[in-house]
């Protein structure tokens, strides 16, 4: 059997009707082929289509895997832009406000499940993930490095995410693409890989430059009454590169690939899902303790991947004396640093651990801090004293001081935040520190995502 290729398109130029013509013809050589794909639509995009009557395209995109692409993509304030400024459950908030028009407007037009979202160009935050747990979309997929897990798919705040992956792989839309894409593609299967992601933009096809850098680059935000449509392509070039992709797909069907749409990568095979449904032992307990004794990090149990959010609660409840069942929680809001000389009984430890939780989009949440005593502590401190505890049962008259330790998924978080760099729409020399930051906060939910065959 060959790789599980996911093939995947970013439908988005709402201003460029050639862009129409590009997207029915890749829908139409899709059917041909019985191949399908997997169709993120932005929410303006379908409203064009709805008003330019191209009933043909909606049709054919029934058939189809469907995702969201946020509701006007490029138009300022992006998503990265205005959850900038925001925390981890004000982000949600607002990116809930924002977009679900344009889910409402897809989901009316285009009544079949929508299975993934991804961000504009390099539109990334981490307050969008708990959104799309709420919306039932269980899949994240994009390319983009944010999050690095060895170039693997991963598990981000419970949902599969597919967004910097070693089987990257696109073919130039030129005449000479197709021998390169054949020979990177056998390469990408003698490697061994699994998962080949493949992308483009329908406008591609149509187009010689981007409808949005066009009109909002650089921090512009052109008033729809002036925007400016796009320099197309040659006359022939869409059909000959929509027939090379044609004719590639042809080559990795012969090489017996198996085609998905992201509504089928939580099937088997697949990813399954993110819960973990463990009966825990005492054993277990023991092991992930003598894991946590300096860092968090997520680890391996039982056949399962849990993130550090779930062990969390394993060790807490354990500690509490309460059967160990595995709790999904998102990161905290932001980070504070536990005070100088906390310390106290265990029994103190344990009235902390079992004070109120906060809660996002109806998921629970870790705190910023504990108190213990009247002092601060932090979910990562707390955690590793735990663990220690439990590792080396202390007496319970005696105070325990905090075991100071690190978040150790967090390295995977690019430290690059020089936005403005990765996408020509974001204002030149833009930051984005504060969505940096919030993504290393959530990544207590961060775990590899394991192929079931």
């Amino acid at each position: 059997m060959g790789p599980v290729v996911l093939l995947w398109f970013d439908v988005e130029d709402y201003i460029n009707e050639e862009s129409d013509d590009a997207l029915l013809a890749l829908l139409q050589m899709l059917a041909a082929k019985g191949v399908r794909g997997t169709f993120k639509l932005v929410g303006e995009k379908v409203r064009a289509l709805e008003a330019r009557g191209c009933s043909d395209i909606l049709d054919a995109l029934k058939h189809q895997a469907i995702g969201y692409h946020t509701d006007l993509h490029s138009q300022h304030p992006t998503v990265s832009e205005y959850c900038e400024p925001q925390g981890f459950a004000a982000g949600a908030a607002l990116f809930e406000r924002r977009e679900a028009g344009g889910l409402e407007d897809l989901r009316r037009l285009l009544p079949v499940p929508v299975s993934t979202y991804g961000q504009p160009g390099a539109s990334w935050a981490a307050q969008a993930f708990p959104v799309l747990r709420k919306w039932q979309i269980p899949t994240y997929v994009d390319s983009i490095d944010i999050i690095d897990l060895d170039q693997d798919p991963f598990w981000f705040c419970g949902i599969l995410t597919v967004t910097y992956i070693r089987g990257t792989l696109r073919m130039a839309l030129n005449e000479q693409g197709f021998d390169e894409a054949i020979r990177r593609f056998d390469q990408l299967v003698a490697d061994g890989e699994r998962l080949i992601s493949i992308y483009y933009h329908p406008c591609e096809f149509a187009t010689a430059e981007f409808w949005d850098a066009v009109n909002f680059k650089r921090g512009s935000d052109t008033p729809r009454e002036r925007w400016k449509r796009s320099r197309l392509r040659a006359p022939g070039e869409m059909e000959r590169d929509v027939q090379q992709l044609g004719r590639w797909i042809d080559h990795m069907l012969a090489r017996q690939s198996m085609f998905l749409g992201t509504d089928e990568l939580m099937g088997a095979p697949g990813f399954g899902s993110a819960d973990s449904d463990l009966h825990v032992t005492k054993a277990d307990v023991r092991a992930l303790a003598a894991g946590w004794r300096e860092a968090v990090n997520y680890a391996f149990c039982q056949d399962s991947w849990l993130c550090a959010s779930e062990i969390f609660s394993l060790l807490g409840a354990a500690f509490c004396g309460q059967e160990p069942v595995p709790v999904f929680a998102y990161g905290p809001e932001r980070r504070v640093k536990s005070d100088d000389g906390a310390a106290g009984l265990p029994e103190d430890y344990r009235t902390a651990l079992q004070a109120a939780w906060p809660r996002v989009m109806g998921e629970p949440q870790l705190p910023e801090c504990f108190i213990l005593n009247g002092k601060r502590v932090s979910p990562v401190d707390m955690a590793c004293t735990v663990a220690t505890m439990l590792c080396e049962p202390p007496d319970p008259n005696q105070s325990v001081p905090v075991v100071r330790g690190v978040l150790a998924p967090e390295r995977h978080v690019s430290d690059n935040r020089h936005f403005g760099d990765r996408w020509v729409i974001f204002p030149e020399n833009w930051t984005a520190d504060g969505v940096l930051e919030t993504t290393r906060l959530q990544t207590w939910t961060l775990k590899p995502a394991a192929w079931r065959a």
